[in-house]
C-alpha cells in the first residue's frame, strides 16, 4: 500500500481511515495524449472493474458508453506487489 501525495494529477479515491485519510489511494493526471490512473494498493477484480468503466464513460477510451468515436487503447501495468497503472493512448 503506498500513501500517495499527489502534485498535479486529480484524486480519484481516498483512504477511508483517521490517520491515512490524508492520503490519496488512487489518482489519474494527464499522460501524453492520454491519461493515467495509478492506483496504490492492491484493489478487488470489482474495484479494477469500475476504474476501466469510468475511463469508457468520460471518453478517454472507445466503448458502448464512450463519449467520443476516437479510438484509444487502454493498456495495464501492473508492478507486483503493490501497483496497478491504466493508460490510454
Amino acid at each position: 500500500m503506498e500513501l500517495l501525495t499527489p502534485t498535479t494529477a486529480t484524486v480519484v479515491a481516498r483512504y477511508h481511515h483517521p490517520v491515512w485519510g490524508k492520503y490519496a489511494a488512487i489518482v489519474r493526471n494527464s499522460y501524453g495524449k492520454g491519461e493515467v490512473t495509478y492506483v496504490g494498493f492492491m484493489p478487488s477484480d470489482a474495484l479494477i472493474e469500475k476504474i476501466v468503466e469510468d475511463s469508457v464513460k468520460t471518453g478517454w477510451v472507445s466503448g458502448e458508453n464512450s463519449k467520443t468515436s476516437t479510438s484509444r487503447r487502454l493498456c495495464a501495468v501492473a508492478r507486483w506487489p503493490m501497483d496497478i497503472w491504466f493508460t490510454t493512448s
